[in-house]
């Protein structure tokens, strides 16, 4: 294969069926729903992804089971397993520019998913359970940082700059919980002057 080998549909269908989809048929899964840029391998409720969306968007390595959530990236369902984090690292955001590299990140995935992720192939509920539960504390923690907007932020830092306490107070207290230690310890201020 030549470095410079663009990444057409049939090319990721070849490389994936050959990384990844090889080693998954051995471990008894079978090729699932396809399309371009897309391919799918099932074992019972267990389902393994790989989809491609150029060069932008990298390559995604996803497991999901079948329950209706979306697919949990390799490296996020990998981290409640034994993989070090080091490994989990290189495989956070798969960037090809062409087939040699897309060949070496689908080796480097069914590599450390084959290896780690034996219990979430085997659909164990305990690491699944382990997974699903951080996968919602992650999306906790940024709809926390997402609920303390720049937007209110700058108002209230607005508001402070010209005194206006009570305003500082209003716009801050629904989002105490979240706000980093300057912005509390003006809340905690603004109470003391408006109260």
């Amino acid at each position: 294969m030549t470095p410079s080998a663009e990444i057409t549909p049939s090319v990721f269908a070849s490389l994936v069926h050959a990384r990844l989809g090889r080693r998954l048929i051995e471990q008894g899964f079978e090729p699932g729903r396809a399309a371009d840029y897309r391919e799918a391998f099932e074992r019972g409720t267990v389902q393994v992804i790989a989809s491609y969306g150029g060069f932008r968007e990298g390559l995604s390595v996803a497991v999901r089971r079948d329950d209706g959530e979306r697919p949990m990236e390799l490296a996020e369902a990998l981290s409640v397993t034994e993989c070090l984090r080091s490994d989990m690292l290189t495989i956070q955001q798969l960037m090809a520019v062409n087939a040699d590299v897309l060949d070496r990140l689908l080796a480097r995935c069914a590599r450390l998913l084959l290896t780690y992720g034996a219990a979430l192939l085997e659909g164990d509920r305990g690491v699944w359970d382990r997974a699903d539960a951080l996968r919602a504390a992650r999306t906790d923690e940024y709809n926390r940082r997402v609920a303390v907007s720049s937007v209110v932020i700058e108002r209230a830092d607005d508001a402070w700059l010209t005194r206006d306490y009570a305003r500082v107070r209003d716009l801050l207290a629904p989002v105490r919980e979240n706000l980093d230690e300057t912005h509390r310890r003006r809340l905690e201020f603004a109470e003391s002057r408006v109260a």
